[in-house]
């Protein structure tokens, strides 16, 4: 059935297609797999001599142009973007000879009757030991005429130097000059995946990683959908799951079985671990689509005996031991935390991609509780400019030990891209960090609002409809939206390294004008009373309860001697007390979901279980004296008058001796309206971060 085309015509039967030197990796791997009789779809394949010929016999060498474009392209988005768009242009412009065009007809006639076809990349050193270009390049499905086959071939060499290819190509300084081309029958897939043989992030166990979702692998391969995961025991065939879905009925025990099976059989083959595709058709056969080497399973992780780890500050939001559930999403939310940040400041992708490593690596865990990996965290600061001065703010605002330089782990300087461009970079950083910084209000009040939105959506009534109607596919949207909003954390990291980066300048200031041993903590004060912090609303509304509790003294004597649960329902049965009960409850409806372990997933909130608040309130029932809101005000007080004889006593003195005219008042008065402005927005994302973990916990209980 593949015989009538030939070498010379420039296409060749995929089983014949073994040299990866003229039809790519991608191809001769597969070529390989067919002829050991495993399942790949039929194909022929374009080779790589073919894609040249018309790239440099047209009227213009177009080849010759790609490469003039691509040697003056910088690796900033927008550069590699102007290239690419030219480079696409380029190549759509080349016409097929005759010849080809001819074979091309042949193909698609021989092919279209099993239906739709796939056009996918195979370019020459694409799935190499040291890099992977997998997802970059693009695969054009369903295509159903010999005109859509000839766009997709044009619009395949293109990818060859897309924006994200050629932002890795020049990011490794790895070129990728010629391809291969796959014609392939298109699988009708009910589900597809990827296989990982060995598991990447812990090589030393006898686990294998099936990654999957429904539909074509495209979407998982390019990091749009959050996929489903299972671990396989390699012998036992054991398996385990963190899935929170139901997905897992897309992929049978036996469908499991004869994956791993696949999988042991391709490492025999090619003699290394695999990362395989696959997918699965309508009629529950297996295909394999592609398979190469695990390119980062090598990457040797820190040693354990050479990593500082901290729990200072993170015992605050995680002061129990975590849950798996929890750990999951805390250490890929991390990831992005820090990540984001430093895209959003405008470091180079290129230091981005050196701090990788660092980044799979913020958090850990030892004997259940969370902890910082510091030398992971401070492998990340330092790899900006001024990287020991954020180390050290850093330090300072969590309350962490400071750790040394560690080679490990890329510094500022360790990525070279020359004078100039380092400095640009540089003043592109501030410029950015600058304009950040000014806008906190809005980026917090976008997060509000996306929280917000979130909670309505997660609401009692919705889950419980959601629930009785067994409508999990809603329940697993609400899911992915949670994961999308701690993804895009970016706005609230940034409030949080303004409060960080502001409190150490302000701190460095003043230490060295005001060394009396009473001032020895001077930057806090400037702290203390500020009004504006959303975290202070709650107390005021338990304060105004409890004052209408202790009108009544029978009820404020129960409060104090009974147990809570008893108090919530003679709450509930007296008619007598409706009215504090309502103002109980109206304060659960806005504040229910702060509470002491309120990130944790596995602790009720006062609106799950209400007689919890009892003992709270019977706290502030005992309390006499001032309202929090007026001690709060006597603080503001203290705070201004202690503001107002700083600033008098820098207002003589100049900022140094180089610069005489500028006086330390003036910039202390800029740093001190700036500290304030970040803690409350700080406080601010942080209290809408409790809402959002208290209704993934309703949405995960559902």
């Amino acid at each position: 059935m593949q015989g009538s085309a030939s070498i010379s015509a420039g296409l060749t039967p995929l089983t014949d297609a073994s040299d990866p030197c003229f039809f790519g990796q991608k191809a001769a791997r597969l070529s390989r797999i067919r002829r050991a009789g495993l399942p790949v779809p039929e194909g022929w394949v374009i080779d790589s001599e073919t894609f040249l010929e018309h790239l440099c016999n047209s009227d213009i060498n177009i080849k010759t142009k790609i490469d003039d474009l691509i040697a003056a392209t910088r690796t900033e988005a927008d550069s590699t973007e102007e290239t690419s768009r030219q480079i696409s242009q380029l190549v759509h412009s080349v016409s097929f000879s005759a010849s080809f065009k001819e074979v091309l007809s042949d193909t698609f006639s021989i092919l279209k009757n099993a239906g739709p076809l796939v056009v996918r990349s195979s370019a020459i050193g694409e799935d190499g030991q040291s890099a992977a270009f997998a997802g970059l390049l693009d695969s054009i499905l369903n295509v159903n005429t010999v005109e859509e086959l000839h766009a997709a071939v044009l619009k395949c060499w293109a990818s060859c130097w897309s924006q994200r290819s050629l932002s890795y190509q020049l990011i490794r300084k790895c070129k990728l000059n010629r391809m291969g081309t796959l014609v392939q029958r298109q699988v009708q897939a009910r589900s597809a995946g990827v296989l990982f043989t060995r598991n990447p992030v812990d090589p030393a166990s006898s686990e294998m990683v099936i990654e999957y979702s429904e539909g074509t692998a495209e979407s998982l391969v390019s990091g749009s959908v959050v996929p489903e995961r299972l671990f396989v025991d390699r012998e036992s065939l054991a398996t385990k799951s963190d899935s929170v879905s139901e997905a897992s009925i897309l992929l049978s025990r036996g469908a499991v079985q004869q994956l791993v099976g696949f999988g042991h059989e391709l490492e025999r083959l090619f003699d290394a671990p695999q990362d395989i595709e696959w997918c699965l058709d309508t009629d529950e056969r297996l295909w394999i689509v592609q398979s190469r080497p695990i390119t980062k399973l090598q990457q040797p992780a820190p040693s354990a005996s050479m990593v500082t780890w901290s729990n200072a500050n993170v015992i605050e939001n995680f002061p129990d031991p975590i849950c798996p559930l929890l750990y999951s999403i805390a250490s890929e939310g991390y990831y992005h935390y820090f990540r984001n940040q430093g895209i959003a400041f405008g470091i180079a992708r290129s230091r981005i991609d050196a701090m990788e490593s660092s980044f799979r690596t913020v958090i850990g865990t030892h004997g259940g509780r969370m902890y910082y990996n510091l030398s992971s965290i401070h492998g990340i600061l330092r790899g900006a400019p001024f990287g020991e001065f954020l180390a050290t703010a850093f330090n300072q605002f969590v309350g962490a030990e400071s750790t040394k330089r560690d080679d490990r782990f890329p510094q500022w300087q360790s990525v070279k891209r020359g004078r100039i461009t380092e400095s640009l970079e540089v003043l592109k950083i501030g410029w950015k960090a600058w304009r950040r910084f000014r806008q906190l209000e809005r980026g917090i009040g976008r997060i509000e609002t996306r929280i917000n939105d979130f909670a309505h959506e997660c609401r009692d009534e919705r889950l419980t409809e959601l629930i009785q109607k067994q409508n999990t596919s809603s329940l697993l949207e609400l899911w992915r939206k949670f994961l999308s909003i701690r993804q895009q954390w970016t706005d609230a990291s940034i409030a949080d390294a303004s409060s960080m980066i502001s409190y150490h300048l302000t701190h460095r200031l003043l230490e060295g004008q005001f060394q009396d041993k009473e001032d020895q903590a001077i930057a806090n004060r400037l702290l203390t009373g500020l009004c504006t912090l959303v975290s202070g609303l709650p107390t005021d509304q338990l304060w105004a309860i409890s004052r209408q509790i202790r009108k009544i003294p029978v009820l404020a004597e129960r409060f104090a001697t009974d147990d809570p649960a008893q108090v919530w329902e003679l709450l509930s049965e007296r008619r007598a007390y409706a009215g504090i009960r309502r103002s109980i409850e109206e304060f659960i409806d806005e504040w229910g979901f702060r509470c002491s372990g309120e990130l944790l997933l596995i602790k009720p909130t006062y609106k799950d279980e209400p007689a919890a608040l009892m003992p709270i309130l019977a706290t502030f029932v005992a309390r006499d004296g001032e309202p929090p809101r007026q001690h709060l005000e006597r603080q503001k007080q203290k705070r201004e008058q202690e503001t107002e004889r700083i600033l008098n006593e820098l207002a003589s003195r100049p900022l140094s001796r180089r610069i005489p005219l500028i006086r330390r008042k003036r910039i202390a008065q800029r740093l001190i309206a700036w500290i304030q402005r970040s803690i409350a927005c700080r406080e601010r994302a942080r209290l809408k971060q409790a809402l959002l973990y208290t209704r993934l916990r309703a949405v995960a209980l559902a």
